[in-house]
């Protein structure tokens, strides 16, 4: 049987909903057997220049790189399931980044006054802005709205815009319905998987006091952790449930946390089914920042020895068939 091997998947998100055309991948040389090498140049030659990019060939593919997404890109699996893929451990490259990375968004209508840094995007006349700048978290206070047609200007309130998107005005991006089945992580990472608002010197996904966008129905299947990964999911954005089912977990955890920036979340429900937990002595199986509600059920699940004492921090327990220590 043929093996996806990926050094590094990188699902990225939707910049805009809708997109001006429909590509097929495999018109580009993205195709079933082909290298890896191959199959990352093809691939993003497909994403370059936006549009819809479906990957509908059944099969088993090779790629090995990071793929890179602009706004008014959207790129769709068949079935919408990402599956047997091996994160390779790979000396030369190191441990840095992510197996995958999902990065969400939200923004709001311009108001004079408002403040912003680089990256920052707003929605005005119909159109989405970005602010462009040096990454230096330099924070420029717009008195001029954007309103014109395409490209870049400088304002008179010194402040440089790119107009993105023209049509089919959205507020917020994110994920929904995505399942991860049959991965095998044997390289190691901090973070396997990350549900992310940017918020850095080259970007800001996330502008304070917007809608934030809602990941749904985050699926994570036959997970199996073969060196060592610190946090098997780690998350900034709002999530309504994730599963995890006939996983094996040795040390890692999930982690939701709040970035705060006046965003309020609702209860992220986990569920853990035939799970083995694996290792020596406590271990954070579920992490959980005070201000976040989150419940937890535990189903079908089994502790591999006598030393591992699974711990779930600052989440409701509502069910459970193994000994676990709750933590407040």
């Amino acid at each position: 049987m043929k093996r996806l091997v990926l050094t590094l998947l990188l699902l990225l998100p939707v910049c805009a909903l809708a997109a001006p055309g429909i590509k097929n991948a495999a018109d580009y040389g993205f195709r079933p057997g082909n290298s890896a090498d191959d199959n990352a140049t093809a691939l993003q030659a497909a994403l370059d220049g936006g549009g819809t990019i479906q990957v509908m060939v059944p099969g088993t593919y090779d790629l090995c790189g990071t793929m890179m997404m602009d706004s008014d890109t959207r790129l769709e699996f068949g079935a919408g399931v990402v599956e047997n893929c091996y994160d390779l451990a790979d000396p030369e490259r190191g441990t840095t980044g992510f197996f995958c990375r999902i990065l969400a968004g939200a923004w709001r209508d311009w108001e004079s006054g408002m403040e912003f840094q680089r990256g920052d995007s707003v929605v005005s006349e119909g159109r989405i802005y970005r602010v462009l700048g040096p990454a230096d978290r330099t924070i420029y206070r717009s008195t001029v709205q954007p309103t014109f047609a395409k490209g870049e200007q400088t304002l008179s309130d010194g402040v440089t815009w790119r107009m993105m998107q023209d049509h089919d005005i959205v507020y917020g991006v994110g994920c929904r319905n995505i399942h991860f089945k049959d991965i095998y992580l044997q390289k190691p990472r901090p973070i396997a998987f990350q549900l992310h608002f940017d918020k850095d010197h080259y970007s800001r996904s996330y502008y304070p006091d917007s809608a934030p966008p809602v990941q749904e129905n985050m699926i994570f299947e036959n997970i199996f952790i073969q060196a060592p990964v610190s946090q098997l999911i780690k998350a900034k954005t709002p999530i309504n449930s994730i599963k995890l089912i006939n996983s094996m977990l040795n040390g890692s955890e999930i982690f939701l946390y709040d970035m705060q920036e006046g965003l309020n979340y609702d209860t992220t429900h986990i569920l853990m089914m035939g799970t083995t937990f694996k290792g020596d002595g406590e271990q954070s199986i579920v992490r959980v920042s005070p201000t976040r509600p989150a419940d937890v059920k535990i189903i079908g699940s089994v502790v591999e020895s006598d030393g591992v004492v699974p711990c779930i921090i600052n989440a409701k327990v509502l069910q459970s068939d193994i000994g676990i220590k709750d933590t407040k």
